[in-house]
């Protein structure tokens, strides 16, 4: 079997209430899986298993194509002589635009989540509200150590995004809580074309999270086809090459459709990861779209920094 650990930010210790994995353990627990869950997986091993070869250990996999990834993932696992997969949102790197969910990660590192919510509350309509609670977006989340009202703005922003034009609100909100111009946000916040080609050469795989993180179940079937199209032909001309993975914005039954599946297979990918916490079995390969993934905080030294500042 095959332990899939996800991981998002990394980065080292800062005065940010960013929920963020701190450098130090990140390197710590990737000596943790050594020591007590088993070798990590190689990027031959790893097409070998897709292949049907029985292979173990751990397998690494980053998502959204942050600048954190190059800066200061890279260095350890060059260091260490690892293996992973970088799963890239495309739009920020022909755009410096701030994706909404990362917009919303970077409101909530502000840590004046009742005063955004109280912004939200004037311009949003008592029904989104309802669908916060009581709706589609009632049960995400529900699995991670948060303050109620984080999650609150996450599944506003994250779920019901097509319910009320998010960007704009967003963007609103940013200008009172920010200050600061999100281009140029965006260009610290993501990596660049040349630094998603360096992954490349170094030896990692480079696979797709869509072009702009949106929730594929709720886009139509243009949208949704455009989305994983678009963003696997822009990754394969950055790197020359071909571009067969595939990890699902958010992760979960509730972020996908059939219909995503069927393109997926469509446009050639050849797995997609989610987010379910168990093992990778030979089993999994069979239908090879829902590949299980834990996120590394459920491991020891995988807490959200931010988070461990408060419990």
């Amino acid at each position: 079997m095959i332990t899939s650990i996800m991981y998002h930010y990394v980065r080292p210790v800062e005065n940010s209430e960013l929920r963020y994995l701190a450098l130090d353990d990140f390197v710590n627990q990737l000596d943790y899986f050594s020591k007590n869950v088993g070798e990590f997986i190689s990027k031959e091993d790893w097409e070998s298993a897709k292949n049907g070869a029985n292979r173990e250990g751990v397998l690494l996999t980053f998502d959204d194509g942050l600048k954190d990834h190059f800066k200061y993932v890279l260095p350890v696992l060059k260091e260490k002589n690892l293996f992973a997969i970088f799963f890239v949102n495309t739009q920020p790197l022909l755009t410096p635009v701030m994706l909404s969910v990362h917009l919303t990660h970077l409101l909530l590192s502000i840590d004046k989540s009742k005063e955004i919510l109280e912004s939200f509350n004037t311009l949003l309509p008592k029904e989104i509200w309802e669908k916060a609670t009581f709706g589609v977006a009632s049960e995400a989340y529900i699995h991670q150590t948060d303050s109620e009202n984080n999650k609150i703005v996450k599944k506003l922003v994250n779920y019901l995004f097509d319910e009320f034009n998010v960007e704009d609100i967003l963007q609103q909100i940013c200008e009172i809580f920010v200050g600061k111009s999100l281009e140029k946000i965006s260009q610290d916040w993501y990596l660049s074309v040349h630094e998603v080609l360096e992954l490349h050469n170094a030896g990692m795989k480079i696979g797709s999270h869509t072009v702009s993180h949106r929730l594929l179940s709720k886009l139509d079937k243009d949208e949704m086809y455009s989305e994983l199209k678009r963003s696997k032909l822009q990754l394969e001309e950055i790197t020359n090459s071909e571009i067969d993975e595939f990890s699902y914005p958010y992760g979960g039954t509730r972020s996908y459709t059939n219909l995503t599946q069927d393109y997926l297979k469509i446009l050639n990918y050849s797995v997609a990861h989610d987010v379910n916490h168990r093992e990778i079995t030979s089993a999994d390969f069979i239908d090879r779209f829902t590949l299980p993934r834990f996120d590394c905080n459920l491991f020891p030294f995988g807490v959200a920094h931010s988070l461990k500042n408060t419990h």
